[in-house]
Parts: structure tokens; sequence; C-alpha cells
């Protein structure tokens, strides 16, 4: 932090090594401005022809001083110049990013208006395509065509009703539940199904998992919307895994299918509502949104890879500590009694 001044390149291992044994005088000062370093400012003279070298004078090291002070001047303006500009670029980034969450805002609300209006003709088209079909001979091939387009309705029904609940989540109720039991009942949901394709279930639920304060319904949809994606991409008589494990301090829900493999940009496609392109997920990247939206909610999050012999795994996990920190705090609020005993004055014999 102090000016220093000598004759011997020895006593400055700051010399450049090239020039070191050419030194007869040297002066090393500070760079700093407002009390802070930015760098240090290296004179030096050549040999002198005389047999003493005279230093550098009082006015040399004066006029020294007085440049290394502008040079801290100059290099403390320069950051503080590179950080403006670098604040600046940051306010524009932000203000564009605000600009196109507005734009999804104004097109989310589009589409939840779309989906609140299209469900009313899907359920008429679904009512007229059963009765039609229940109207209809045993032998009348029209009979498979109403099936489909009342199935196809239905679908298209569930999947606007999933972008509704995408859209407007309401707060959770938080309990403490058994994520095992969520994952059993939601596999006896879907029981019928994998005896329908012959999808072979391999079940591995680990008996130690912790109670977690969950919002029950909630995490029970994030179950069934992750088993019916693997569902649609699992092959007739393919197999589906369900493993359930303590992974640190995290529970973790592992559901993977043995179907077709995509890329890692396709799954990363997995999460995106509506995702088009070749290989998009269409209306399960609804499902899947929301499934994510939910365990992020709950502190935790999904995931998806390919792995091994499975063409998808896809993975929430749901966080031990928090769970247990949100718990306690609940057990640690009194009972309403309980506060107005403590507001009462002591009796005789109370301590």
């Amino acid at each position: 932090g102090a000016a220093r001044f000598g004759e011997r390149a020895g006593e400055a291992p700051e010399l450049p090594a090239d020039v070191a044994g050419e030194v007869t005088s040297w002066a090393l000062l500070p760079l700093a401005a407002y009390g802070r370093a930015a760098g240090t400012l290296l004179v030096w003279d050549g040999l002198d022809d005389r047999a003493e070298s005279a230093g550098f004078g009082r006015a040399d090291a004066e006029f020294l001083a007085a440049l290394a002070a502008l040079g801290g001047l100059l290099l403390e303006h320069a950051r503080g110049a590179e950080a403006l500009t670098r604040a600046e670029r940051a306010r524009v980034d932000l203000a564009s990013r605000l600009r196109e969450l507005d734009r999804l805002s104004s097109v989310g609300e589009l589409a939840t208006r779309v989906a609140q209006e299209a469900r009313a003709p899907l359920a008429s088209i679904t009512a007229f395509a059963r009765r039609a079909q229940r109207e209809s001979a045993e032998e009348d091939p029209r009979r498979e065509y109403f099936e489909i387009v009342a199935r196809e309705a239905e679908r298209l029904e569930s999947m606007l009703h999933q972008q509704l609940e995408y859209a407007r989540l309401e707060p959770a109720r938080l309990a403490m539940r058994n994520l095992n039991t969520i994952v059993q009942e939601a596999l006896q949901r879907v029981s019928e199904t994998l005896v329908q394709r012959r999808v072979r279930l391999l079940r591995k639920l680990a008996p130690d998992l912790p109670e977690l304060l969950l919002d029950e319904p909630r995490i029970r949809r994030v179950v069934e919307n992750v088993i019916g994606f693997a569902l649609e991409s699992v092959p007739v008589g393919g197999r589906l895994k369900v493993e359930s494990r303590r992974s640190g301090d995290w529970v973790a829900v592992d559901v993977a299918h043995d179907g077709a493999r995509g890329g890692g940009e396709l799954l990363e496609q997995l999460f995106v509502p509506f995702a088009g392109g070749a290989g998009g997920t269409g209306g399960a990247g609804v499902g899947l949104g929301l499934a994510r939206q939910i365990v992020r909610e709950h502190g935790g999050e999904v995931r998806a890879r390919g792995e091994g012999e499975w063409g998808a795994i896809l993975t929430f996990t749901l966080p031990i500590q928090a769970n247990e920190d949100r718990r306690h705090a609940r057990e640690r609020r009194s009972p309403r009694t309980d506060r107005r005993r403590r507001d009462e004055p002591p009796r005789r014999g109370d301590v």
C-alpha cells in the first residue's frame, strides 16, 4: 500500500527478468482510488554511465505519485463504467423478459378462455356419440365410429381440464401422508389398463420412507399424470417400472417404461404443454407440466432421462428436511386454550 524506491534490482522481485540486470534505480507505487487497490505502477531506469546512479529525486517521486493516483482513478472509473454497462445490459434483458412474460400471460389467458368455451361443445359431442352408439344395432358398422368419436372427445375434454388446472392451482392443503400409499392408489386406478395392454408392472416401494407434509390429492395427480404418460409410451406387452426410494434428504419416485427412447431435446420437450414437431408430446405435456408445477410448489423437482433398457425414466423428488421443518413448526403451535392459559395471571402454587 506504500510507495517503494530502490537502486538494486534484487530488491524488486516484480521487475521483469529480462531487464533486471540493466536496472540502476526503480520505483514501485500502488494504483489506488477511494481506498481500493487497482494495480501497481512499476518504473525503472537503465544503466547509467556514471559510477553512481542518482536514483529518483524528490521531484521524480512526486511526479510518479501523481501519475499513480491518476492511474488508480482511471482504473476505478473504468471499473465503474464496466459495471454500469453490465447493469444496463441486465436492465435491457430484464425488460425483454418482462415483455415476453406479458405476452405469454396474454396467451395463457386466451388459452384458458378457449378451454372453458370448448368444454361445453365437447361434452355435447360425447353425449350425442354415446347416444347414437346405444341406439344403433349391434351389427351396425357405425358403432365403431361412434366409439372413436366419443373416446377422442373425452380425451380432448380431459386435456382441456388439465390445461385449466395448470393455469389455476388452488393453495395447497397439507397433511402428513405416506407417499407409498399414494403411489399404490394411483397404480390401482390403472390396473385395468395394465391388464388390457398386457403391460408387466415392476413395483419396488421402499418400506422405510418417512411421512411427508403433502397435499395428497395434488401429489396423487402428479403420480397419475406421470404413470399416464408412461402408459401412453409403453408398447403392448411392454414393461412399466415404479420405484420409490430415499436418496439422502430426498424421497424419489421413478416411473420408467421400455418404449421408444427419444433424444435429449425430446426429453426436454416432455414438460412443454402441446409441444409441436416430430416426436412432440402433444397434450401429454400438459399433464407433465402440471406435475412439475405441483412438485416444485412442494420444494421438489421432476426430471426425465433415458437409461439402459428403459426408454424414459421420469423421476420426481420431494425434500424430507423441508417437510420435517414444516411438520415441527406445526407441532410447536400451541392450542388456543393454552394461549389463553398463558395470558392468565399465575395462581397460588404455580411455578
